[in-house]
């Protein structure tokens, strides 16, 4: 399919009014991937005629009344057809991409925060009170959405004297022996079960997360 796509295309154009030019970097022989094909295409594109650009821009209903004017219909429908598919996987490729960093921006905004907040705690009741302390998860679990932090119920974070600013979507724990301590916070953006980590101690702050970075 692909090898007929090529080896048509250069005459469906100039049938419908593309110079030389415009079909000169079209591959004769045969074609790698689906990318190349996506390339060519965007490049004929650009330079093809007003008339080769409204037919892919218009509707179905609309490209019959230009298919009269084409000697080779059926194989212009399919080169105008595989670029619209071209368009599409492009158009998701960046839809994917939007998400992702939106995805990745909500978890490393909130959880940064958070735990270098809670560091902050830890210093400052240690200075007061000798020792670190522990703090069970809370909220037990993370959320999709934002949950409330109820200081009446966050256990040791009271003692803490720390809360957050907002409503949280992660959970965050401390672990500690009284002289160290491991600040944990969980989070699921995205809701599929899959919780992104972060860590810090008191000589590591929470830059990265622990795993990978497309768990959310």
């Amino acid at each position: 399919m692909k090898r007929l796509f090529f080896s048509l295309l250069a005459i469906c154009l100039y049938n419908i009014g593309c110079s030389e030019e415009s079909t000169a970097d079209i591959p004769t022989g045969p074609v790698a991937d689906g990318e190349e094909i996506c390339k060519c295409m965007k490049n004929v594109f650009e330079k093809a005629s007003d008339k080769t650009k409204s037919l892919i821009e218009c509707n179905q209903q609309e490209k019959q009344k230009y298919f009269e004017y084409v000697d080779t219909p059926d194989e212009y429908i399919q080169f105008v057809e595989a670029y619209e598919t071209c368009l599409q996987q492009e158009d998701n490729q960046i839809t994917a991409k939007r998400i992702h960093v939106g995805r990745v921006s909500k978890r490393d905004t909130e959880l940064r925060t958070n735990i270098a907040s809670i560091k902050k705690a830890l210093f400052a009741y240690k200075k007061q009170h000798g020792e670190y302390i522990s703090c069970d998860p809370y909220p037990p679990l993370p959320s999709k959405y934002g949950q409330k932090w109820i200081a009446e119920k966050s256990g040791n974070f009271q003692k803490l004297r720390w809360q957050p600013e907002y409503d949280v979507r992660g959970s965050y724990a401390v672990k500690s022996d009284g002289n160290k301590f491991k600040i944990i916070g969980t989070i699921d953006v995205d809701g599929d079960g899959n919780f992104a980590t972060f860590m810090a101690t008191a000589r590591q702050n929470a830059e990265t997360p622990i795993t990978p970075q497309d768990v959310y």
